[in-house]
């Protein structure tokens, strides 16, 4: 079932880690590779704050960390064609293209040549890139933080851009949600409706969809739907929307949340967080608590993420992902 999957793969790899030294990353030289070259500390690449999770490990060649293309790319939401005999590979998002070759440090960046770092390389059958060029080959940026030992990936806005331009969408969205005021959510809504996840993982093709004039409705709406599985049981999650709403949308305060994160996340839980790539284009609104009781050691924690995608030039709500720790 495809649950079972993508729950197999977060708990086998929670990141993708480099067990190896961290690479250059910024454009400083050498001298920053030398920085770095006798810590053992692993490496977590994020995607608009998620973990990005991978059966394939990135490695260090030539100074550089070298990155799954296929994985890294449609993380950030973008389309991979492969061409197996010239193994060359063709990227594609939004108004963002490239295309490279294995062993060959040219390549072509939006109809222009480029020169890459170093070359990509073909490992397990899979192509690996240049971990900056797998970003901003794409139009995203990376960012290091040498503390944490994190690369992190924002494919459109930086957190502090996204929340100028969607702090006050994503205020009044959840106040609307505190207040049960669907009427007023469903005017700050995409016009072909909400997609609702009731854990990190996100599938549209299954998940249930509200129309603007049904989230209007609110509880009025007694409709049974079928709301994906239950983690662990995989039995379906078949509820009406108040039912749904008190369990897995608005189960706790979300909106005196201690964090918020535009394109960030806290959570680190054990279902894969695929929303950038469910959703392109998008500013993620993460609401997180770290946990309630200190004897379960965080694994109560609880996020609630806002999915704010553009339409006819207005950011609108277009998803409602509720996530915590499941079993």
């Amino acid at each position: 079932m495809q649950w079972i999957k993508h729950k197999m793969l977060a708990v086998t790899a929670l990141a993708i880690v480099l067990t190896f030294s961290l690479a250059l990353i910024d454009k400083g030289g050498a001298a920053a590779f030398a920085a770095y070259s006798n810590s053992d500390t692993p490496v977590v690449i994020k995607v608009n704050g998620a973990a990005v999770h991978s059966d394939v490990l990135p490695f260090l060649h030539n100074g550089r960390v070298m990155v799954p293309l296929r994985i890294v790319s449609e993380a950030m939401g973008a389309k991979v064609t492969w061409n197996a005999s010239r193994k060359t590979a063709v990227v594609v998002r939004g108004e963002h293209q490239f295309e490279l070759s294995a062993n060959e440090v040219k390549a072509v960046r939006n109809g222009n040549p480029v020169k890459l770092d170093t070359a990509p390389v073909m490992r397990e059958g899979r192509l690996f890139i240049p971990l900056r060029f797998s970003a901003e080959g794409l139009g995203g940026t990376v960012r290091w933080n040498q503390a944490l030992k994190e690369a992190k990936i924002y494919p459109d806005l930086t957190p502090e851009i996204a929340k100028q331009e969607v702090g006050e969408l994503a205020e009044e969205a959840i106040h609307a949600l505190f207040d049960q005021n669907f009427d007023r959510l469903a005017k700050l809504s995409h016009s072909q409706g909400v997609t609702f996840s009731p854990y990190g993982y996100v599938d549209r093709g299954r998940n249930v969809i509200l129309s603007k004039a049904k989230l209007a409705e609110g509880f009025a709406n007694s409709k049974v739907y079928e709301w994906g599985s239950y983690d662990g049981s995989g039995e379906t999650i078949s509820m009406n929307f108040e039912t749904y709403f008190h369990k897995f949308i608005y189960n706790v305060d979300f909106a005196k949340a201690p964090f918020i994160g535009f394109n960030e996340s806290m959570s680190m839980g054990n279902t894969v967080n695929n929303v950038s790539k469910a959703y392109s284009g998008s500013v993620i609104v993460e609401y997180h608590f770290t946990g309630f009781k200190p004897e379960y050691a965080g694994i109560d924690w609880q996020s609630l993420r806002l999915v704010l995608q553009r339409e006819n030039g207005n950011w609108v709500l277009s998803g409602v992902v509720h996530d915590q720790w499941t079993i």
